[in-house]
């Protein structure tokens, strides 16, 4: 069975492409094989963690 490459890595800076998003990094890659995609659990500060898929990320920052 082939599974692609994340598009992310593991303590990868990272945004969620909301307008003016703050930065995460992202501490956990999950690959899901029935749907084929990866989720990141990407934390932004203390005590604040998110699981986005690699649609809702982004490298940079968008702004408005």
């Amino acid at each position: 069975m082939y599974i692609e490459e994340p598009k992310f890595e593991l303590n990868q800076t990272v945004y969620q492409i909301t307008p003016e998003s703050e930065a995460g990094v992202i501490v956990n890659i999950l690959y899901d094989f029935v749907l084929k995609k990866f989720s990141y659990n990407v934390t932004i500060g203390w005590e604040r963690e998110v699981w986005c898929g690699e649609e809702e990320l982004s490298e940079t920052k968008i702004f408005i």
